[in-house]
């Protein structure tokens, strides 16, 4: 048991899976852990009008059960979607347990002749899902795709080719010092006012 929940866990293509793209596993675990809330309160509901159409012969109990096995996947995925959240690494494997164990009870619950589509959309999404599960990432471990960084110590190249432009001084509202500029000063006979330049 525990080497089949490890290679689900760690399956051959996580250290190199076929689409890469970086997704934070705390992100994802309160996406899931809403979404399978919203799928126990479903499934729940439903029941009730599945024991309607059993009490008339339209279901069997084995879809019943079902509905059953599907509330109890989706309760641990909850748990372990927020184990997720919290940066719990063992979050992983509750989630990918309460999602088969979903998927048991998606199956049970549509062995009809009207179910076919409901197990094939159960399929998709099953796997979707838990290739989410599989390639997120917790902070401190190695990212998928590795954003590229500029190394400290170039300059900026200019557009234009070569060395870029010289950066211009910024420019100041009053004049240079010069004699002119002083004997205006010293001829208000008052404080320098804000305008006169420094000496």
């Amino acid at each position: 048991m525990d080497l089949n929940m490890e290679t689900l866990t760690n399956p051959p293509f996580a250290a190199n899976p076929p689409v890469k793209f970086n997704l934070s596993a705390s992100t994802l675990g309160i996406i899931l852990f809403v979404l399978s809330i919203l799928g126990a309160i479903f499934i729940g509901l439903s029941a009730l009008g599945t024991l309607f159409l059993l009490a008339y012969g339209f279901l069997s109990i084995i879809n019943v059960l079902g509905m059953a096995v599907g509330v109890f996947g989706q309760v641990v995925l909850a748990l372990g979607s927020w184990k997720m959240y919290k940066n719990d690494a063992s979050g992983k494997q509750m989630a990918i347990m309460g999602l088969a164990v979903n998927f048991v009870g998606v199956v049970l619950g549509n062995l009809n002749a009207f179910g076919i589509f409901t197990i094939f959309a159960g399929i998709i999404g099953t796997a979707v899902v838990y290739y989410l599960i599989i390639i997120s990432r917790f902070p401190g471990q190695p990212q998928l795709v590795q954003t590229a960084q500029m190394p400290y110590g170039q300059p900026p190249q200019s557009p234009y080719g070569g060395q870029p432009p010289m950066q211009q001084p910024p420019l100041r509202w009053w004049p240079t010092p010069n004699a002119a500029a002083e004997a205006l000063c010293k001829s208000c006979g008052v404080a320098r006012l804000a305008f006169c330049p420094p000496r």
